[in-house]
């Protein structure tokens, strides 16, 4: 998998092909090599982004633009995610949360709650993941994409196994007017 998004497939393609064992070990080593270099620089890439949202956080915090904090505080909470940082991720999806209610914003909220929902979809939590984004399509406005809600709930439903409800919400979300 490293070769692939390091430099080219061939390695791994070579490696599964060759029939010389000591070919095989060299190229074990290298794509080995290369994976531990590709995750050397992944951790980099996320330690640099989760430092950089952060540090916005309290810029943000000290001018009170709380709308830019729940920005900086759902990015990181992405970030967290995508690194597996399931309890950071978390903290910081509480603080979005706090935020959006404070603001009162519908719009804020909606989305807000879409992020939970995607947490707890890829915590695999499915029944928090869909009362978060049952949650979000309630505070839809004229102004928000319900077809992109409409369809998480479908695709949550899809997952859990149940077509019948899965179906409802993906068409309902195909006859939106956005």
């Amino acid at each position: 998998n490293a070769a692939g998004r390091l430099e080219t497939a061939q390695l791994a393609l070579d490696l599964l092909v060759t029939t010389d064992g000591a070919r095989a070990l060299e190229l074990a080593e290298l794509l080995d090599t290369m994976n531990r270099e590709r995750r050397t620089e992944q951790d980099r890439i996320y330690k640099e982004a989760l430092e950089k949202y952060t540090t916005a956080l309290k810029y943000y915090s000290i001018i009170n633009d709380k709308k830019a904090m729940i920005y900086a505080s759902s990015m990181a909470s992405s970030v967290c995610l995508v690194d597996s940082d399931n309890k950071k991720a978390h903290h910081f999806l509480n603080m979005e949360m706090q935020l959006a209610k404070e603001i009162n914003d519908s719009c804020y909220i909606s989305n807000t709650l879409q992020h939970a929902s995607v947490f707890y979809e890829s915590t695999d939590k499915p029944d928090s993941a869909l009362y978060y984004a049952k949650k979000a399509l309630s505070f839809t406005t004229d102004n928000t994409n319900t077809s992109k809600w409409l369809s998480s709930i479908g695709r949550i439903y899809l997952e859990k196994g149940q077509t019948d409800s899965a179906r409802y919400y993906l068409e309902a979300s195909l006859n939106t007017k956005d």
